[in-house]
């Protein structure tokens, strides 16, 4: 299943023929996903019923990031246990979560705060990264503009992901 999740997420094509039922609709939230539509990917991943512990890196991503965008007030804690083990993207997914939430000043300090862990984490998954910091980072209310010097002193500074940039041969 990971080689043909793997698979579909870097070429876009899958072998559906070789899937279970269960597998596709796992493709199927994955596709959801990737296209950020994350009400229709929860939808799609509750009928699939694979419990967290059987899910698969990258699917504890989607989950993580579809519930930062779309879970209830309860969601909070399981976005942070999906994927305990990427404090940027977690820090970040938060703050998606919190400025959901009308946390705004909340938001913005979790966002600044994956920002300067971004800047020597490269792991980060790219994706939901940038969604992230285009839906935390803009001016939402006339109080946001208050938070824009420091958005942009955390932009101004290089991240981890473009250290070798100029040293490839």
């Amino acid at each position: 299943w990971e080689r043909e999740a793997f698979t579909y997420l870097t070429t876009g094509r899958a072998h559906p023929e070789v899937l279970t039922p269960v597998q596709r609709g796992r493709l199927e939230a994955l596709s959801r996903w990737a296209n950020g539509d994350f009400r229709s990917t929860l939808a799609v991943w509750s009928e699939t019923r694979v419990a967290d512990d059987a899910t698969i890196p990258i699917e504890k991503i989607m989950l993580a990031e579809s519930l930062a965008y779309e879970g209830d007030a309860s969601s909070e804690a399981r976005i942070l246990a999906l994927i305990r083990d990427q404090p940027t993207l977690s820090g970040a997914l938060r703050a998606v979560w919190l400025s959901r939430h009308d946390r705004r000043s909340e938001a913005s300090d979790a966002m600044l705060a994956a920002l300067k862990q971004y800047r020597v984490d490269p792991w980060p998954a790219p994706l939901p990264m940038a969604r992230a910091m285009k839906e935390v980072l803009q001016v939402k209310t006339a109080s946001d503009t208050a938070l824009v010097a420091p958005w942009l002193e955390a932009l101004s500074q290089p991240f981890a992901v473009y250290v070798k940039i100029g040293r490839a041969h």
